[in-house]
């Protein structure tokens, strides 16, 4: 449940609001993100939390050999293997990519194929492709 959705679930349901007539939005919000973030976050470096936490998961994603530390992680998704059956199936295949959505500087390109008018993405990329003098700045300012 998303925190607008438990906001609304408890002012619906006046077993549970009693005491917590007065909790706000934010409130949820900050308790909701803890929760979430005791599942994924493993390391205060955001690479090493996110090579971790693919290490320990169990839910069908692969870590690929050509991950190098701060440099890259790449990985494939469950939807991976199931293409490898089916690849006669796939509509259409392209990349997506984010810039600048994280405090350390790195990107993130996605591999997205749609198949039966529904897009998966099947693998990641995270690269950090900042100049060593952007990496220096990054690091002076923590």
């Amino acid at each position: 449940m998303s925190p607008a959705q438990i906001h609304k679930a408890i002012r619906q349901k006046p077993e549970f609001v009693g005491d917590r007539a007065n909790v706000t939005p934010q409130q949820i919000y900050n308790w909701w993100l803890g929760l979430c973030q005791s599942q994924w976050h493993k390391n205060c470096d955001e690479f090493k939390s996110a090579l971790e936490a693919l290490r320990k998961q169990d839910q069908g994603y692969e870590i690929l050999d050509n991950t190098t530390e701060n440099v890259s992680l790449a990985f494939t998704t469950p939807f991976f293997k199931d293409l490898r059956v089916r690849v006669t199936d796939v509509d259409e295949a392209f990349v997506d990519a984010t810039y600048q959505t994280n405090k350390n500087g790195y990107e993130l390109y996605a591999l997205v194929i749609e198949r039966d008018l529904v897009t998966v993405p099947i693998s990641y990329l995270l690269l950090d492709t900042r100049s060593e003098a952007q990496k220096v700045m990054v690091k002076d300012r923590a």
